[in-house]
């Protein structure tokens, strides 16, 4: 899977989980999750199950932090670095 495969449905997880909880957003690769956007740590742990299931793989606990989050692109290289 490409890295615009991977933002795509990464975008897509990350809007989905802002509309379930009536937050309109809009995703850019530069977007910060937390600073921007006001991550809580519940839409963080939604965020990360979902897309451990979207990509079938495990994202290690010690390395969910912020800065995996800001920018949203980090964190599609490390989907696309683990995901291999």
């Amino acid at each position: 899977m490409n890295r615009e495969e991977i933002y795509s449905k990464l975008q897509k997880i990350i809007e989905e989980t802002f509309n379930e909880r009536g937050r309109n957003v809009k995703i850019t690769e530069n977007t910060n999750l937390i600073d921007a956007l006001e991550l809580d740590s519940m839409e963080v742990v939604t965020i990360m199950v979902k897309a451990e299931l979207t990509f079938d793989f495990e994202i290690r606990e010690e390395d969910v932090n912020d800065t995996l989050l800001n920018p949203i692109l980090n964190l599609v290289e490390y989907i696309e670095k683990n995901n291999a």
